[in-house]
């Protein structure tokens, strides 16, 4: 019996060591959380409240004169860590549709640096007495036609003149017209001629009118595979390009016609 209480007292005195053990361990790591949690608030308030951390500028990062120090001036004094990036980036592509890209970002300890990278313009678009310019995939760039070096596609069907900034174009035919550009680009048998005009307004027959006079016509069907087999007619070696008036690509077999 006295055997028996001697091991009880035993296990009680082992499990109240260890649940004492257990109690210090614990109090001492809310205490640690405390002064952790304490101390964070203390961090986070001496940056918040410091004029080191105070916007001085607005850096741009796209080289590009978008006037953000004038519209985005009221930045200047808050703390850089009070800036809510996300919602300064709605207001950027609010204020710039023709943006591409935009990007707000934290440049410590004193500015905010933004990036707009512009559409590309590649081409000018004629309907409806409108004009408009786009870019490769068919964003609205502009509503005035500032290069006239541009490109320009007659035809299109859709109505382009309540489209606005920043928004694509939803026409068959213009996209038709930006694959034959991009296409003519990269295949052109002719490295100092440019593509001046497409006429898509027959997918059936698009007269394309080079600045050198030559007129190349093709169908919707397979742009590329057809538009590659110029740099074939080029190779030969009796062609006369002055004396080229159009060249039909449209067949199996290249049609070209001369003058």
């Amino acid at each position: 019996m006295a055997r028996k209480l001697k091991k009880r007292k035993k296990k009680e005195f082992r499990f109240s060591f260890l649940e004492s053990r257990f109690i210090r361990y614990a109090v001492a790591f809310l205490l640690l959380v405390f002064i952790i949690f304490i101390s964070a608030r203390k961090i986070y308030w001496m940056f918040k409240s410091s004029s080191y951390f105070q916007i001085q500028k607005i850096i741009s990062l796209s080289g590009e004169d978008f006037g953000e120090q004038k519209r985005f001036a009221y930045l200047k004094g808050k703390n850089v860590f009070e800036i809510d990036l996300e919602e300064l980036q709605k207001q950027l592509k609010w204020a710039y549709p023709q943006a591409e890209r935009v990007r707000a970002l934290r440049r410590m300890p004193n500015a905010i640096a933004i990036e707009l990278i512009e559409r590309k313009p590649v081409a000018s678009v004629y309907a409806n007495r409108t004009t408009i310019v786009v870019d490769p995939k068919g964003f609205v760039v502009s509503k005035t036609l500032k290069d006239k070096n541009l490109p320009l596609v007659l035809g299109v069907s859709g109505h382009v003149d309540n489209v606005l900034i920043g928004r694509a174009i939803p026409d068959k035919s213009l996209h038709v017209a930006l694959l034959i550009l991009r296409t003519f680009k990269k295949e052109s048998m002719f490295s100092d001629v440019r593509l001046e005009k497409i006429n898509v307004g027959n997918l059936s027959k698009i007269y394309c009118y080079l600045s050198n006079g030559i007129e190349i016509i093709v169908d919707q069907d397979d742009i590329v595979k057809k538009i590659k087999t110029l740099r074939m007619i080029s190779s030969k070696a009796n062609l006369k390009v002055d004396n080229v008036r159009y060249i039909d690509l449209r067949f199996k077999e290249p049609v070209i016609k001369e003058k």
